[in-house]
């Protein structure tokens, strides 16, 4: 009886831990992908759109078709550079002189004191700036915004020639379902940070890894410059049929010249064309990296990319974002001196929010102020750019790192009386 109640007891107990062990595992991984949900429920966009009529809707948002998360970039162009005031003529004709000897125009004193020049060529910026940095959008017209960044600073902002004033907005409530708003319908828009827990109508973001010649990144993927979420599709054709297959089934996608082999997650694997998701007329894939900025690969760099379910980084929510504050630091010139102070790059960027762009080959980076450690100048072509992470990048092919920048001005003596510094004189720019 002793023999036998003992083996019944064995028996039993190794039961009670095997179904132990099982509903543990089972609520271990429940909790790890709801922990994995969460990571991103906060990063979606959220806010309160008001209408000329005074209807009011809040909710999950997406601009036009594209931009749904607090890392995507909302673009348009400064109307007028304030930045101006610090410098005089003597300066101006200088940078217009130097620009137009790169330019191989023989007229350049003509051109150099044409005001209009100055303003719409040399000194008026893209601006280009993450949502969650945005505190509202105001609509004034068709093509201009004032836009009010989360210090309170305004910023008028002229959208022509960019999608992101002008589009639809959607608003997702959680009863109703997707509110579609024309551009016209629209007077504000007022971001708030996104609920925890909140459930995507939208589908789930795009994780993964991309192979390029220009390196291996890691991150939230942004698939021909607009596809970001699960439930968007790739459109293109086989041999034998038109597909349209949405993002959320697709385990990898590699670049085949000018069209692409498409592997799902059951296996299944097709050649697919004649789509500009799929051949030469891609614009481009997208790795958004949270701290360093954004890496666009064009389509003859890119080679392939692999998604996955688990996220390959933590996506920053609205209250992630550090309180905006004026680029400051120490500008060494080729001579050994040193300036300090709140600075104005290429007389445009003063605030940490930025964006510096550069290029690898015909890859892009967009990588935030606040992300760089320090920026070398190599010659007139390029510049060694160091973030604060520890990666480096020799960028070229933009005038934020070669010399077509229209130099540096250095609060070192307060906020009237800035140094002025041509470009062709920086020897090295150091952020705090």
């Amino acid at each position: 009886m002793t023999t036998k109640f003992t083996r019944s007891n064995s028996y039993t107990t190794t039961f009670i831990q095997r179904t132990f062990l099982f509903f543990a595992f089972v609520f271990a991984l429940t909790f790890t992908t709801n922990l994995s949900a969460q990571n991103h429920s906060e990063a979606w966009l959220y806010g309160k759109v008001t209408t000329w009529d005074g209807d009011v809707y809040e909710g999950q948002l997406r601009w036009g078709k594209e931009e749904a998360f607090w890392t995507d970039m909302f673009n348009a162009s400064k109307i007028d550079n304030e930045n101006l005031e610090y410098i005089d003529d003597r300066i101006k004709d200088k940078i217009a002189d130097n620009r137009n000897w790169q330019n191989g125009n023989r007229w350049g004193k003509w051109v150099s004191r044409n005001i209009s020049y100055y303003n719409n060529h040399d000194f008026t910026h893209q601006f280009s700036v993450q949502f969650g940095e945005i505190e509202s959008i105001k609509r004034k017209n068709s093509s201009k915004v004032y836009l009010t960044m989360r210090d309170g600073k305004q910023i008028k902002l002229n959208g022509d020639g960019y999608n992101d004033v002008g589009s639809k907005i959607r608003v997702y409530d959680p009863e109703i379902g997707k509110i579609e708003l024309n551009w016209s319908d629209v007077e504000m828009v007022e971001f708030k940070a996104t609920p925890k827990g909140l459930k995507s109508q939208i589908g789930e973001p795009l994780f993964g890894k991309v192979e390029s010649w220009t390196g291996t990144y890691e991150g939230y993927i942004i698939w021909d410059k607009d596809e970001r979420v699960s439930t968007d599709k790739l459109d293109g054709e086989t041999r034998d049929a038109d597909m349209s297959i949405e993002f959320g089934n697709i385990k990898s996608i590699k670049q085949r010249g000018n069209s692409s082999e498409v592997t799902l997650k059951s296996g299944r694997t097709y050649r697919m064309g004649d789509s500009n998701d799929v051949d030469n007329g891609n614009r481009g894939v997208i790795v958004a990296i949270p701290g360093q900025g954004r890496v666009v690969i064009d389509w003859d760099d890119f080679d392939e990319v692999t998604f996955t379910n688990k996220p390959s980084v933590e996506m920053i929510t609205y209250n992630s974002f550090a309180k905006p504050e004026k680029i400051y630091g120490t500008v060494t010139t080729e001579d050994g001196k040193a300036y300090t102070g709140n600075i104005i790059y290429d007389l445009d960027e003063s605030y940490s929010y930025e964006i510096l762009d550069g290029q690898i080959k015909d890859t892009e980076f967009e990588i935030p102020f606040r992300a760089i450690k320090s920026i070398q100048p190599r010659g007139g072509d390029e510049s060694m750019v160091v973030l604060k992470s520890g990666k480096k990048y020799e960028l070229e092919d933009s005038q934020d790192v070669n010399e077509r920048n229209t130099g540096i001005l250095v609060f070192d003596k307060g906020d009237d009386d800035p140094v002025y510094i041509f470009w062709e004189d920086v020897k090295q720019v150091d952020l705090k």
